[in-house]
């Protein structure tokens, strides 16, 4: 991530005058760099010197999110029965909410997923089987992680009506 400056005589130097998050770094041209290793909300004391010396001192706040977690193994894997209608919502934590819930790739043409993550449909007569649709779940910050739905169709009971003997 670039920071940016105005004013002044460039080139500019950034200084930290304040401890960054764990695991980033501010580089002189104002880029922040690195692997951030703990989530939080962190405000730094920032410096920007230009070639003539003249100096201005600012804040900048870091967001770090947590890593996008996707539900747990129950709510990425659902078995549904044939003929009968079903409704599932996916959940996610980390990152910065709202997620947006997508579907990469082809799913069953009776399967649904919203952008808000809920999964329904009615799976029709003979879909019995397994099926796996890839989901990518981007945050509001950009950050995604991409999961698979496992959707196992079991067959439906089926009844059949005999036709009474006809009297004649």
């Amino acid at each position: 991530y670039v920071r940016t400056a105005s004013g002044g005589i460039r080139p500019y130097k950034w200084v930290a005058l304040g401890a960054m998050p764990p695991g980033l770094t501010l580089s002189s041209a104002g880029v922040v760099s690195g692997i951030p290793t703990t989530a939080g909300e962190y405000p730094v004391a920032v410096k920007v010197i230009d070639s003539a010396s003249s100096q201005v001192t600012g804040n900048i706040t870091i967001k770090v999110a947590a890593p996008i977690t996707i539900g747990d193994t129950t709510s990425t894997a659902l078995t549904l029965v044939e003929r009968q209608q079903f409704s599932s919502v996916l959940s996610a934590s980390g990152g910065f909410a709202p997620y947006t819930w997508e579907v990469l790739g082809a799913a069953p043409s009776w399967l649904a997923v919203s952008s808000g993550g809920v999964v329904s449909g009615t799976p029709p007569a003979g879909s019995a089987g397994e099926y796996l649709v890839a989901l990518r779940v981007p945050d509001s910050a950009g950050t995604t992680a991409l999961t698979t739905l496992t959707v196992t169709v079991q067959a439906g009971s089926s009844v059949t009506i005999d036709s009474p003997p006809s009297l004649s």
